[in-house]
């Protein structure tokens, strides 16, 4: 079995510890990311509407606050 070291968070503001993970365990972490990921290009190729990364993390941080209020 192939491992890699992978960087995780302990807490907020704290240090970052080391964990081995397989490449098959990250794979099926990310594969749900690539997936959206390869949606989002998909749909951007279709449209010429284009959004500045202000307007981008701008609104991710909206829905991330709304979901810390809950």
């Amino acid at each position: 079995m192939d491992a890699h070291l992978i960087a995780s968070p302990l807490q907020a503001g704290s240090a970052v510890r080391l964990e081995r993970m397989s490449i098959e365990k990250y794979s099926e972490l990310t594969d749900d990311i690539e997936r959206k990921l390869d949606e989002a290009d998909a749909a951007a190729e279709q449209t010429a509407v284009r959004y500045s990364a202000s307007e981008v993390f701008g609104r991710a941080r909206s829905r991330i606050d709304e979901r810390a209020e809950i």
